[in-house]
């Protein structure tokens, strides 16, 4: 009888540390808009509605070349691109998530070279710059929990995101090969979806993903005073893994790898059959203030084939509604 009642205590004991356990997870929903990146559900919850607001640089003046050797931008060409993305995400049901993004893109390119005149010690330097601005290509999407996170179990997200070839594909206000508007977008759909999994065990955060890019096609103009010509870019295989962490309850550290795999270009039914691919980190540094959240990140390409060479850098504010 002893032994039984000892029993039957150790178990009332443990149904009520677990019936705490379970309470102390439920947040009101004021709590669970003010979570951080790394506590934040998989999706968001039903009803909830998040903005952002992405500024993101880059200065393009170098690449690696075929033979994964970091060179410069050949005959002094020096360019820089700036993106404004307002990105907007829904929670459809509290595993089903929408998602929007509308692209604002500058463009920026320098270019100069010495002409020496023959048979005279004299030389001319001649110089020009283009531009280009406005709407880049829309992305609409979802993301779907396929099998949602506890404290035991990782998730598992489906997401599938559509681009739109809504920005201006072709060069305007052409005046000659040295003055004209860059185009601002890629002039063909795509189709990227991607597989996740993510485990959360606080303060730590992991993650795991695998993508696929599908493109296309289409028809654009390359270079001023031709014609337009057919056109597939290479479709886009990505892997990613992430590790991160909170220095505190309000300031979380982030780290991820990519590898990105490009496949064939195709122009006017020919292929270019040149090994393209890079890899890249990513730091980042996340501040959340109730619910605002500021992220600043800046991408490092650590090695790459025929892939661009420079970092960038991101900022990325989001509230939730």
């Amino acid at each position: 009888m002893i032994h039984f009642r000892k029993c039957l205590v150790i178990v009332c004991l443990c149904l009520l540390s677990d019936l705490h356990a379970q309470i102390q997870e439920e947040l009101t929903p004021i709590e669970l808009k003010q979570t951080t990146i790394i506590t934040q559900p998989a999706t968001l919850n039903k009803g909830f509605f998040r903005t952002g607001a992405i500024f993101s640089f880059s200065a393009l003046d170098k690449f690696y070349d075929d033979n994964a050797k970091k060179r410069f931008l050949p005959e002094n060409i020096w360019a820089k691109s700036q993106l404004y993305q307002l990105v907007f995400q829904y929670g459809i049901t509290d595993r089903l998530q929408a998602i929007l993004s509308i692209p604002f893109r500058n463009e920026f390119v320098s270019q100069s070279f010495t002409l020496e005149i023959p048979l005279t010690d004299s030389a001319a330097v001649s110089s020009w710059q283009i531009r280009g601005g406005g709407l880049s290509d829309v992305q609409a999407g979802f993301t779907w929990q396929l099998i949602s996170e506890n404290s035991i179990r990782r998730a598992v997200l489906f997401s599938t995101l559509l681009t739109l070839p809504t920005g201006r594909k072709d060069p305007t206000d052409v005046v000659d090969e040295q003055n004209y508007k860059i185009p601002t977008g890629s002039g063909e759909a795509a189709l990227d979806v991607e597989l996740l999994w993510r485990q959360v065990s606080y303060p730590f955060f992991y993650s795991f993903a695998i993508g696929y890019d599908i493109k296309f096609g289409g028809t654009k103009v390359f270079n001023v005073g031709e014609d337009p010509k057919s056109f597939r870019s290479g479709s886009l295989l990505s892997l990613n893994g992430s590790y991160n962490f909170h220095l505190n309850d309000w300031l979380a550290f982030q780290n991820d790898v990519f590898y990105f795999s490009f496949g064939e270009d195709e122009l006017e039914g020919q292929k270019d059959d040149r090994e393209r691919w890079s890899v890249q980190y990513i730091p980042r540094i996340s501040f959340q203030v109730k619910r605002l959240r500021i992220n600043q990140a800046v991408g490092f390409v650590l090695k790459g084939r025929n892939s661009s060479a420079d970092p960038t850098y991101t900022v990325v504010i989001q509230y939730v509604f």
